[in-house]
């Protein structure tokens, strides 16, 4: 069974976070006997978000206990393995683990908004990629306009997404925003539609980061 002072340290860190507050997590106890306890430390919002480990029965012979387990979110995937040897090592991957918690949420309105603009630009590409003549026609140039408008609102709010409390940073991108639709719109009636496609979808991307 995990020891009074382990679950302690745990509940302490917790505490301690600068982005939540212990009351955001459970920990739950599983197992008995000679079965190793696992220990499950659970974002009570998101219950997906979990960090599981496995209390070995004894240390090794070197006196470190190695513990193992599953986390999500992790450092690069949704889902990790580790194996850390000695509490203080577990207990920085604990730290690291609730820091990724709270960069998932964080994000996740930016990546809404960032999917949305993707989606965007591959209907306006898919829409216009066999073109009947080399030019756009009057409704076409209309229409594009109208998609151009719409993703230039996507595009300022996920800027002021990414960019909260970075207000000079955040101006100076709002005005290249207005200046690449500015120019996307002129070259309409001058470019061909292979061109102009070609110049919409890099600079999209290029705004999109």
């Amino acid at each position: 069974m995990i020891r009074n002072k382990l679950y302690y340290q745990i509940s302490g860190l917790l505490e301690k976070n600068q982005f939540f507050i212990k009351a955001d997590f459970r920990i739950e106890l599983h197992g008995s006997g000679l079965q190793r306890t696992v220990v499950s430390i659970i974002y009570k919002h998101e219950p997906k978000y979990e960090f599981q480990i496995h209390i070995p029965d004894s240390a090794g012979i070197d006196g470190e206990y190695t513990f193992n387990g599953k986390v999500s979110p992790g450092n690069i995937s949704s889902t990790e393995n580790f194996s850390v040897k000695g509490e203080a090592n577990l207990l920085g991957n604990i730290n690291s683990w609730v820091n990724c918690v709270w960069e998932e949420l964080s994000t996740q309105p930016f990546l809404r908004t960032a999917k949305k603009i993707e989606d965007h630009i591959e209907a306006v590409c898919s829409k216009y990629a066999c073109p009947d003549t080399e030019y756009f026609t009057p409704e076409e140039t209309e229409d594009l306009k109208l998609h151009l408008d719409r993703l230039e609102i996507d595009f300022r709010e996920e800027l002021q997404e990414e960019l909260i409390d970075k207000k000079f940073e955040e101006r100076k991108r709002m005005d290249r925003l207005s200046r690449e639709m500015e120019y996307l719109k002129a070259t309409l009636n001058s470019l061909k539609k292979s061109s102009w496609l070609h110049l919409f979808s890099s600079t999209s991307y290029s705004l999109l980061g």
